[in-house]
Formats: C-alpha cells, sequence, structure tokens
C-alpha cells in the first residue's frame, strides 16, 4: 500500500503515539504538505527579528535615563539636606559661643576665621565644606550681634537671596541670627 491516502490527494499519513491511560496506542493522523512545510520553517527560525531587538533596546533606553535622571537628584536632595543639618550644627556652636562670651565672634569675613574659635570647644569636628563640598561663607557683624552662614549651593556660585524658601540645588542656603532666612522645599531642579 503507498504511503500517503488515495482518497484525499496530497495528504500523507503519520503516526504518532498517544501517551493515555491505557497504554501507547497507535493513531494515524493526517496532515497536508503545506502544514508540514510551515511546521518545518518554524523549527528551523530561531532568535528575534531586528526590529524586536531595536524595540527592546529603546525601551532599556528609556527607562534607564528615567532611572538615572531620579537617582542624581535623590543624589543632590541627599547633599541638600546633609548641607542643612551641617548649617544648623555649626550654628548651634556659634550660638553656644554667643552664650559665654556675650557676643558673637565680632568682625569675621569668612569660615576659616571663625572655625578656630568654636572647635573643639563648642563643636568637635565641624565639617569644612557642604554637602556639595564647596567652602562655607561666614561673616559676623563688627559688634558680634549678628553672624550668617552660607552654603552656596550645588553651583558653588553666590546667588542672590530671595529669603524664603527656593525650588532649585544651585540657590543658596543661607542661616543667620538662629534660623534659616532661604532654605530648599519642595521639588527641586
Amino acid at each position: 500500500m503507498p504511503a500517503g491516502n488515495p482518497e484525499v490527494p496530497g495528504n500523507q499519513r503519520i503516526t504518532v503515539r498517544r501517551e493515555g491511560p491505557t497504554g501507547g496506542m497507535a493513531s494515524p493522523l493526517l496532515c497536508s504538505r503545506v502544514d508540514t512545510l510551515r511546521w518545518g520553517q518554524m523549527l528551523r527560525q530561531k532568535g528575534f527579528t531586528l526590529i524586536e531587538l531595536l524595540v527592546v533596546v529603546a525601551i532599556l533606553g528609556i527607562l534607564s535615563s528615567i532611572a538615572i535622571a531620579l537617582l542624581a537628584n535623590a543624589l543632590d536632595k541627599g547633599k541638600q539636606k546633609r548641607t542643612m543639618m551641617d548649617l544648623h550644627s555649626i550654628a548651634e556652636a556659634t550660638e553656644a559661643y554667643g552664650v559665654d562670651h556675650a557676643a558673637y565672634p565680632a568682625g569675621m569675613s569668612n569660615w576659616p576665621t571663625i572655625k578656630p574659635l568654636i572647635s573643639p570647644f563648642f563643636i568637635r569636628d565641624p565639617p569644612n565644606a557642604d554637602g556639595w563640598n564647596n567652602t562655607w561663607g561666614a561673616i559676623t557683624d563688627a559688634e558680634g550681634k549678628s553672624y550668617t552662614l552660607v552654603s552656596l549651593g550645588k553651583d558653588g556660585i553666590l546667588g542672590a537671596w530671595s529669603f524664603g524658601m527656593t525650588n532649585s540645588f544651585n540657590c543658596d542656603i543661607v542661616f543667620s541670627d538662629g534660623q534659616f532666612v532661604q532654605w530648599p522645599q519642595g521639588t527641586q531642579q
């Protein structure tokens, strides 16, 4: 008997074993030659098309750029918070100096001149720079009645003071006479 089914031209008989509860029973299965060719082509096709790979690379690029931007913002926010804490600690030491001497250090124009007066008696080891590694700005009046401590922000450039809340990492952080007079608030850019 020939391999093909004489009643259906173009078909061939394939025997497939089915595993079932009764054991292995053989049953005939008819497939057209076209189906057999398509099945063979699908088995030979491996991997992804160039378009699929480009789409995946584009999606990964977009996601990584978003993640890097958020990470950079979080790092700057952490530096900003550290700077505010350090400014507050230096200000407390300056206030303690003022209590002990009945005046703040008089006529000081920068951080290196104030630091030896408050360290190590009022603050053990004050930081020399803010979170962005910029030197502090510090000034006192001639009578020793007022002081101002400044972080120059991310850009390290003395900016104009608007007093109040700021929304940029480049804005200066200013602490004067016991309180922040210019500080970051909310989302920063």
